[in-house]
């Protein structure tokens, strides 16, 4: 029920309320990850509608990135999970900087927003889990 936190913006849940937006009709009877899995398959076939799904998400990701700029001093950001898969998550990631360099040059060049390998993505939380630091004791 929290409607203005960031997962509701570049999950599944954004792939499927943006889905409309853009004209896909997703089957009602389909799993939330299978509704991603259409769209994503949209995606893989260049689908305008859903190309404007994946930019859509990476301008967010932009914009959220400079407001989070001002609470965290971010260096890296590394992107995974679903979402990430695929042509849709490169189109995201592309967006995203483009945005950044067109109209935040100055975040542009300190944040390094990155994509791993395509298994990584899919793998999203394990794989930061993997990648914190050790703690000191």
């Amino acid at each position: 029920t929290d409607y203005g936190v960031g997962c509701k913006y570049f999950s599944q849940d954004a792939v499927i309320k943006l889905a409309p937006w853009a004209g896909i009709e997703i089957p009602e009877d389909l799993t939330l990850a299978q509704k991603l899995k259409f769209v994503q398959k949209l995606m893989e076939e260049d689908d305008e509608r859903a190309i404007a799904v994946f930019e859509t998400i990476g301008a967010y990701l932009a914009y959220t990135t400079v407001l989070y700029s001002q609470f965290y001093d971010l260096d890296y950001m590394m992107l995974l999970g679903r979402v990430m898969s695929g042509k849709g998550g490169d189109l995201i990631l592309s967006t995203c900087q483009e945005v950044l360099k067109n109209q935040f040059p100055a975040i542009y060049e300190k944040v390094q927003v990155m994509l791993p390998d395509e298994n990584t993505r899919r793998v999203g939380q394990s794989a930061a889990a993997a990648s914190l630091p050790a703690l000191r004791k």
